[in-house]
């Protein structure tokens, strides 16, 4: 019988906090979704994970972590840099 393990990359220690700063990944991911007319479900069946890790990570209800969001962009189809707000180079 095959696992049902949850196809969820590996934990990443660098980790977007929605709950506490709204990030800009969290608001990009929300409004993709919405443009594309996807519910969490359908979502999170896209990922492999469950409906609830899905909803906990855009609620601000758990962290949101790097290598998360460059599965979703994968799954997506989109560049990460469009989840991801541009940071200014200093030379």
């Amino acid at each position: 019988m095959a696992s049902l393990q949850s196809a969820r990359p590996p934990c990443d220690t660098h980790a977007v906090n929605a709950k506490r700063t709204t990030h800009p990944a969290v608001r990009a991911i929300r409004d993709l979704l919405d443009e594309r007319g996807i519910n969490k479900s359908d979502f999170a069946r896209q990922l492999g994970w469950g409906r609830m890790q899905v909803h906990r990570r855009l609620t601000g209800e758990a962290d949101l972590t790097i290598a998360e969001i460059e599965h979703i962009a994968a799954v997506l189809d989109v560049p990460l840099a469009q989840f991801l707000p541009a940071v200014e180079r200093v030379a």
